[in-house]
């Protein structure tokens, strides 16, 4: 073997023995904690906030297993949410919860160490659909049916409260013409409605001498 081949194979056996060395060192490793809700009955209840939105998982070992659950999935944690009830749920969080994916760190921290889990009932309802028609000013509307007229909406009860009707996408018409089109319902959130669209016939038309 020639020098230059000895010098490499030195300096690549000095840069194996520092990078062991370094990962039997003690680290800290922070990652976001991945959150599974189970046990909700979603046909009763709905979750409308979680707070925080993201709960760190604070590991300390050595450098060679953080390594390896930095390239890993994202820790998890099953909350279970069986006994919660309607309005604002604290957890306490449990490190000894925390699923890993490698080998479990020497010493888990979870921050911050509770959660807040807000729940609503879901409710069933029905309300009428209201299109809204964009025209220019030349145009007129002469006439609109809507099919179907009203819809059964699923939503929490904290949100049904504030609706009075759904809407759709805004139609709009440039011309004198007889439309017929289906448009989808835009739900705000956690609704379910059905039929997600409806069927609109409507006359445009000029104004009478123009």
């Amino acid at each position: 073997m020639t020098d230059r081949g000895l010098v490499f194979l030195a300096v690549v056996l000095a840069l194996g023995l520092w990078f062991h060395a370094k990962t039997e060192e003690t680290y800290a490793l922070r990652l976001p904690l991945q959150l599974n809700i189970t046990g909700l009955d979603t046909a009763r209840y709905a979750v409308m906030r979680v707070e925080p939105e993201t709960v760190w998982v604070e590991m300390e070992d050595r450098g060679k297993v953080l390594l390896l659950h930095a390239l890993a999935p994202p820790p998890r944690y099953e909350l279970r949410l069986s006994r919660a009830r309607l309005g604002r749920n604290v957890f306490t969080l449990d490190p000894v919860n925390v699923l890993f994916s490698a080998d479990r760190p020497a010493k888990v921290k979870l921050i911050p160490p509770s959660i807040l889990v807000v729940l609503d009932r879901m409710v069933r309802r029905r309300l009428p659909v209201r299109v809204p028609v964009a025209l220019p000013d030349s145009l007129i509307l002469v006439s609109m049916t809507v099919e179907p007229s009203r819809v059964r909406i699923r939503s929490p009860r904290t949100v049904v409260n504030t609706l009075h009707a759904v809407v759709t996408d805004t139609l709009r018409v440039e011309r004198a013409a007889s439309v017929d089109t289906t448009l989808p319902l835009r739900l705000p959130p956690f609704t379910q409605a059905t039929p997600g669209s409806v069927q609109v016939r409507l006359d445009v038309q000029r104004p009478a001498g123009s």
